[in-house]
């Protein structure tokens, strides 16, 4: 997949065709499609780790509703926490997937913008992506926003292991 997606960027100058001021004015309408689709994708990953974020918040929040059930057995409480613990798992997981997803979709539009602002008069986005120093293979997502899911992913990866250690600290419902 990686191989596909550095072969299509490479040859992107291959897929856009100019020749005249009619091809010029039909790329600059794609031009604007495609500045649209960015914004678009960029408010999706916004309002995406808004989503993941208050769904791993609510899972953390109902181990520590689980710890102090009364009523349930410890096999029942047992099987609930690591119900949740693996849940979150796949969900963080989830989550680092979808912000790789979005970030290979941005960063495709954005080589297809520059390389169509090779035939326009400004070069609005060559010269973001340049100043952000996004060339060479510098991605789209900050090491916070990948950092995130990565944390909650180490939180119940932690917080399993505390279970297999000291299960009686966990798992004991108080």
């Amino acid at each position: 997949m990686k191989s596909i997606k550095s072969d299509f960027i490479q040859n992107l100058q291959n897929y856009v065709h100019i020749q005249n001021e009619d091809d010029r004015n039909f790329a600059f309408e794609q031009y604007k499609v495609l500045a649209d689709s960015l914004n678009n994708m960029n408010q999706v990953r916004e309002n995406s780790n808004n989503f993941w974020t208050t769904l791993n918040s609510l899972l953390i929040s109902s181990i520590a509703y689980l710890r102090s059930l009364e009523n349930v057995s410890q096999g029942q409480h047992t099987f609930l926490v690591w119900s949740v613990l693996i849940l979150g798992c796949f969900l963080a997981g989830s989550w680092i997937r979808s912000l790789l997803s979005i970030k290979a979709s941005i960063d495709i539009c954005y080589n297809l913008l520059i390389e169509i602002e090779k035939y326009l008069p400004a070069k609005i986005f060559t010269i973001r992506v340049a100043s952000l120093h996004r060339l060479a293979d510098k991605g789209s997502l900050t090491l916070k926003e990948m950092l995130v899911p990565c944390l909650f992913l180490l939180g119940y990866t932690i917080f399993a292991i505390i279970i297999i250690y000291f299960p009686h600290t966990i798992l004991e419902a108080t």
